[in-house]
């Protein structure tokens, strides 16, 4: 049984660049980084960050590059792809993932109205890994 999903979410490492093909079809390679946070046998903290390339095809393309820029956090659901090819005579690889969806995860600004106190204040929907630290 062969099963590829991937679902990650981070923050975008860059500004994604829209591209197309000659055929007309949008693509979008990007990055994000994607940090965790564990304790040690000694009960240090540290954190570990991951950066995963990835690229989306298509409408998920163009609207990941309409509406995300550098720093912006996501939720990505896709597959896993590896790469192979000879260069100067040595075997090369990249793995990345192929973005199927994704999601918001960062709030909303709320603009700040003449009779509230909030000055720009951000809601933010994320999961907390520290809660569980391993």
């Amino acid at each position: 049984m062969n099963i590829n999903i991937v679902t990650i979410g981070g923050n975008l490492t860059r500004d994604p660049e829209l591209k197309h093909f000659e055929s007309g079809s949008a693509f979008c390679d990007f990055g994000i980084a994607n940090n965790r946070k564990y304790k040690t046998k000694d009960g240090d903290v540290k954190e570990e960050v991951s950066f995963i390339g990835l690229v989306a095809y298509g409408k998920v393309a163009e609207n990941i590059a309409k509406y995300f820029v550098k720093g912006s956090p996501i939720l990505i659901e896709g597959r896993i792809k590896t790469d192979q090819w000879e260069e100067e005579g040595k075997k090369r690889s990249k793995t990345k993932v192929i973005v199927n969806r994704f999601h918001f995860c960062g709030g909303k600004k709320v603009e700040e109205k003449p009779q509230e106190s909030k000055q720009g204040s951000r809601e933010e929907v994320s999961w907390d890994e520290e809660k569980n630290l391993t």
